[in-house]
């Protein structure tokens, strides 16, 4: 669902995508309804696009609770310094540990506070967010990845260099996701949301194209010459 949040960090409104499950809710009619709805979208061939968003889940997201090992961890300290950017998660029955986790944040602005960062360099993360995207992608003809270019390795570990883990999985997420969506869904159109000139790297690495919403451009896998960007 879409929320919007007032911060005091900020004068404008922040739109933010929390996710809690991807499943239509019972009151719009369940994921029948959006099966029935993509159908007759076909019939006039138009495809469906679905919003996927692979960076954070909602704070009360059922992972927080039942696998808060999957989530960037923090310190009592960073807590008390950066409350914009982390959260005390609620304790899990039979768990007397007090864990402080990171809100999702694009690294040039501060946390998105009703979300919780997933922690990409937990191999069970990827697991499971593969497990996801594949479900999803039955669901639709096609997905926009929110802020696809903050799971690139590189850019994770700078924006979390001071939440330290070990162990990171080699190579790059979405290589990984894109051989197993493929292989179940080979006509899915996947579209990234990127920044920072980084579209190109993500094309590279299997999405049909990557879009800059600010610079108005798009990068397409089909074309051998990336486009210039709009003036």
């Amino acid at each position: 669902m879409s929320v919007v949040v007032e911060t005091s960090h900020q004068l404008s409104r922040l739109f933010l995508v929390v996710i809690t499950d991807y499943t239509v809710v019972p009151a719009l009619g369940g994921n029948a309804a959006l099966q029935r709805l993509r159908q007759r979208l076909r019939s006039r061939d138009v495809r469906l696009i679905l919003d996927f968003v692979p960076n954070h889940v909602a704070v009360d997201h059922r992972w927080v609770t039942e696998h808060p090992d999957w989530f960037v961890q923090a310190e009592e300290q960073q807590l008390a310094e950066q409350p914009q950017d982390f959260f005390r998660a609620p304790q899990r029955p039979g768990d007397n540990r007090q864990r402080m986790l990171a809100h999702g944040r694009d690294p040039q602005f501060p946390g998105w506070i009703d979300t919780a960062q997933l922690d990409y360099r937990h191999p069970e993360v990827w697991a499971a967010m593969t497990r996801v995207l594949v479900a999803v992608a039955g669901l639709c003809d096609g997905l926009r990845c929110d802020m696809a270019m903050l799971l690139l390795s590189d850019v994770f570990q700078q924006t979390w260099r001071a939440c330290p883990r070990q162990g990171a999985p080699p190579g790059e997420f979405w290589a990984h996701a894109m051989h197993a969506v493929r292989a179940a869904h080979p006509e899915l159109v996947l579209v990234a949301e990127a920044y920072w000139g980084l579209e190109g790297r993500l094309v590279e690495l299997g999405f049909d194209y990557a879009d800059d919403p600010l610079e108005r451009c798009a990068y397409r896998s089909d074309v051998d010459v990336v486009p210039q960007r709009a003036g």
